[in-house]
């Protein structure tokens, strides 16, 4: 084993551990709340924060090397045949400079977090609840806890990164397709059936990339969908059936809202890619039969059936596919919930009212 291999597995390892350790000290937070009768919706949602990342690592570091690999070969194989569009290969020049500024952004954040929430101690102490311990375990939850953090915020820093890059290369490809197409509907060359014919072996090596790239982030994608946003759901929920106060209420409507845009961002630009795999066919209607033999126009059905079948984007464990239909309905199942929350939510007037009806009729 080589050294950076082994570098490597001491890194996952010692991730894994600090990620293990700080669920167990929510965990046992999470009884001392219960048997103080204290409120834990918001502690075991960030419990679940650090259950997700364990996952992510976990499945990233030890199942998905094989899957990787893959999409590597795929990807240097792509290269070869057809290039990369120019477009794209500004943004591979600043993928290094924006890893490394994330990385350094998130090092340097996680003091000023640190001391924000220590001016909030209700804050503070879901954020962090190892607070509440004696010592000198409050000491090491604290140092594990805003470690496990720091490592959080790492992994979603790269996948708020990859995952977009990955699409942005997908875009790039399927839009350089999609304009070949155009080009050819309205040319009246002679050899039309041969272009079709390399136009649709390229849009098959594409979309074969796009598969590979699937089963690569579709583990990011679904704790995004099936994880994240109930966590989320539930720090809302939190907030709005409680009375907390206002210093409450910003630092979590903050989080949530920018959980909730970075990861619709990934999920829009994940959508796109399954519009710009399908935008060829609209110029495909418009190419001359007449130039086409008549095994020319069984593989224009061919296409045309891959085309207006199964929708090619990312599939998320067969479960479904990202496509803009599927946003607006997780948009719509969310601001339901969010709707919902705030009409069975008792007002204070109301509490005040039910109130002094009691005591005027115990009078």
């Amino acid at each position: 084993m080589a050294f950076c291999d082994r570098l490597k597995l001491v890194y996952v390892i010692f991730v894994d551990i600090t990620f293990l350790t700080c669920i167990v000290f929510f965990l046992v937070a999470t009884y001392i709340y219960a048997v103080e009768s204290r409120p834990v919706l918001r502690l075991v949602s960030f419990c679940a924060v650090i259950a997700i990342n364990l996952y992510l690592s976990l499945i990233y570091n030890i199942f998905l090397s094989k899957a990787f690999h893959q999409l590597h070969v795929r990807f240097r194989k792509y290269e070869e045949l057809y290039g990369l569009t120019d477009e794209f290969k500004k943004w591979v020049k600043r993928l290094r400079p924006m890893l490394v500024f994330s990385f350094l952004y998130t090092v340097s954040l996680a003091p000023l977090k640190y001391h924000l929430t220590q001016s909030y101690p209700e804050v503070m102490y879901d954020i962090v609840p190892a607070m509440s311990f004696t010592e000198p375990w409050k000491s090491v939850g604290l140092g594990i806890i805003c470690l496990g953090y720091t490592m959080v915020e790492f992994q979603w820093a790269s996948n708020y990164i990859a995952v977009p890059f990955l699409s942005l290369f997908l875009c790039y490809e399927f839009k350089r397709v999609e304009t070949q197409f155009k080009e050819l509907s309205n040319s009246h060359c002679e050899d039309t059936e041969t272009r079709f014919n390399a136009l649709v072996i390229h849009h098959g090596h594409i979309t074969e990339v796009l598969e590979d790239v699937s089963n690569y982030v579709q583990h990011s994608l679904f704790t995004y969908v099936f994880m994240t946003l109930p966590v989320t759901s539930a720090i809302l929920y939190s907030i709005l059936s409680k009375n907390i106060n206002s210093e409450e209420v910003m630092v979590y409507s903050v989080g949530c809202a920018w959980a909730l845009l970075c990861i619709g961002g990934i999920l829009l630009i994940d959508a796109h890619v399954s519009s710009k795999a399908h935008g060829t066919l609209q110029y495909i209607w418009s190419l001359d039969k007449e130039r086409f033999s008549g095994k020319g126009l069984q593989k224009v059905n061919l296409f045309v059936s891959r085309l207006s079948g199964d929708t090619i984007g990312y599939n998320i464990h067969g479960l479904f596919t990202i496509t803009m239909p599927t946003l607006l309905g997780i948009a719509g199942t969310l601001i339901t919930y969010i709707i919902v929350v705030v009409q069975f939510k008792p007002s204070d007037s109301c509490q005040c009212n039910c109130l002094s009806n009691f005591t005027g009729s115990d009078m």
